[in-house]
């Protein structure tokens, strides 16, 4: 048995893996949107569950794929898990711990085949459409919109004579535009007459 004081020399000190992921999120929540907040509290939080280390500086390759191996249990696809594995690796690149996975390491996935909706299907799904509904998908459609970017325009966004809806930070609702891209978005005359 070690006498306490070597004892105590010989345990890991450093950053907990918990202060670390306080550290890291509040960080995030200063300068992220609050859905992005969210989604990586949640990928965060999943790691700390997944991962038995104490201290960050700890963490190695193995805890990240266990913890990949974690996700493909629960159901993610590749796809998934590479996005959530990058948003460890973020969070346990701000604590200098890096180059923890391989090439090899990385789910494979094939990118979907994005096709754009017939017109014959855009037609049935706006004939099945409220009078509110229309105009909110035709808004989406007509201007390109994240989601909440759509939930903070109002009238008062919209330049009728310039025929564009302007994308402004809202502070009032907490909005910052993604990657503070200030922007007017040119508006087609058929929408510009539904608005």
């Amino acid at each position: 048995v070690l006498p306490s004081d070597e004892l105590d020399a010989a345990r890991p000190t450093g950053t907990t893996l918990a202060e670390a992921a306080r550290q890291y999120l509040k960080n995030v929540r200063a300068r992220k949107a609050g859905t992005t907040y969210g989604k990586y509290c949640r990928i965060v939080s999943a790691f700390l569950k997944s991962c038995k280390k104490e201290f960050v500086e700890q963490v190695d390759r193995r805890d990240v794929m266990d913890f990949m191996d974690e996700l493909h249990e629960a159901g993610d696809g590749g796809r998934t898990i590479n996005n959530k594995t990058i948003i460890v690796l973020t969070f346990l690149k701000t604590f200098k711990v890096s180059g923890l996975l391989l090439k090899q390491d990385w789910p494979e996935y094939i990118n979907a085949d994005k096709r754009p909706y017939e017109v014959e299907k855009l037609g049935r799904f706006f004939a099945a459409c409220t009078p509110d509904e229309f105009l909110l998908f035709q808004f989406f459609l007509g201007t390109g919109f994240r989601d909440q970017e759509v939930r903070v325009a109002e009238y008062k966004d919209i330049d009728f004579e310039e025929g564009v809806i302007r994308v402004r930070e809202k502070k009032e609702w907490g909005f910052k535009p993604k990657g503070k891209e200030i922007r007017d978005v040119p508006l087609t005359d058929g929408l510009l007459d539904l608005l």
